[in-house]
């Protein structure tokens, strides 16, 4: 998905504009958290420091881990081995670096569709309140299949509803995962970060084959 035209065009990450939704999708242990690293990485560390050029963004990331697998020892591993390819013989400025880095990462664990689409819809308020001298460049579900099983018995349950199977309300418009797309879809026109979202792959897309594997969108509504 591109960016409106009110985003602010300057590049966050190589290809991957400011705005820019991406969905990150595959089966349980594909990778999909570790590529998330990537991202993650690339938004905190330091950009330049002492005229040494780190690569990274400097900017604030929000990763929302609905999942329970981001794993912040790891990230900061991944941290340190990279600083340290630009500063091989001087550790304690790479730990350094690494720790002004972590400090840039923001991470809530909600346990309901509810819960995310609320801490989504007042992340405007805590940037301002808690970060207010870091800019977000990046915000990430992990994942946003999470809460599908329940999201799915919500609708099934609208649906038994008298009153809905009548001509009521679509049950969609119930549906949680409808409030959590409308806050991301407010935060983008708001902040313009980049926005990562990871996906289970559940079902192969018809004539799916070859090296790259594309399967079916089991959440609704969903792009």
């Amino acid at each position: 998905h591109t960016p409106t035209e009110t985003a602010a065009p300057a590049l966050l990450f190589s290809s991957l504009s400011r705005g820019h939704v991406i969905e990150v999708q595959g089966p349980a242990s594909s990778g999909k958290t570790h590529l998330l690293y990537h991202f993650v990485l690339l938004c905190i560390a330091p950009s330049r420091e002492m005229a040494m050029d780190f690569g990274g963004n400097g900017l604030a990331a929000i990763v929302y881990d609905t999942d329970a697998s981001f794993d912040v020892a790891r990230l900061h591993q991944l941290l340190l081995t990279r600083l340290s390819l630009v500063l091989p013989y001087n550790m304690e400025m790479t730990r350094r670096l690494a720790e002004e880095s972590l400090r840039r990462l923001h991470i809530f664990r909600p346990t309901s569709p509810l819960q995310l689409a609320t801490s989504l819809l007042h992340l405007p308020s805590y940037h301002r309140t808690h970060m207010p001298d870091h800019e977000i460049g990046l915000v990430a579900v992990d994942s946003v299949s999470a809460f599908y099983w329940p999201a799915r018995f919500i609708e099934e349950q609208m649906r038994n509803i008298p009153q809905v199977a009548q001509g009521g309300p679509d049950p969609s418009s119930v549906n949680p995962l409808q409030h959590v797309l409308t806050a991301l879809g407010r935060l983008r026109l708001s902040h313009a970060p980049s926005i990562i979202l990871t996906n289970w792959g559940l079902n192969l897309a018809s004539g799916s084959s070859g090296p790259v594997t594309f399967y079916k969108q089991h959440l609704h509504p969903f792009p």
